[in-house]
């Protein structure tokens, strides 16, 4: 299987927009989070997703702009395939709240 990142930028987006936008792309089976190998998961910054397919790179920028149009904002989309990723000062992901 691969990976891909995929950047999605959404032309003139509100805080409420990229909360759509990571809506759609969640049900696209993206995430926002990105696993480290020796660490905590990580938030990948505001319209980066992470996925994991047996996808090209080009059929995973379909889905991406399919979930960027429910957005009814103009967009750019860039998707890399990747085997090793680096990063500096992603803020750890939280993790969720226990149920009451």
């Amino acid at each position: 299987m691969a990976s891909y990142i995929a950047r999605v930028e959404l032309h003139s987006g509100t805080a409420d927009d990229y909360e759509n936008l990571h809506k759609a792309m969640a049900s696209a089976g993206f995430s926002r989070a990105l696993l480290s190998d020796n660490g905590p998961a990580v938030l990948l910054p505001s319209g980066q997703y992470f996925g994991v397919g047996e996808l090209t790179a080009s059929q995973v920028s379909e889905f991406a702009q399919a979930a960027a149009l429910k957005t009814k904002k103009g967009f750019a989309v860039f998707v890399s395939d990747f085997t090793n990723a680096a990063w500096f000062g992603l803020d750890p992901v939280e993790p969720p709240a226990p149920k009451a």
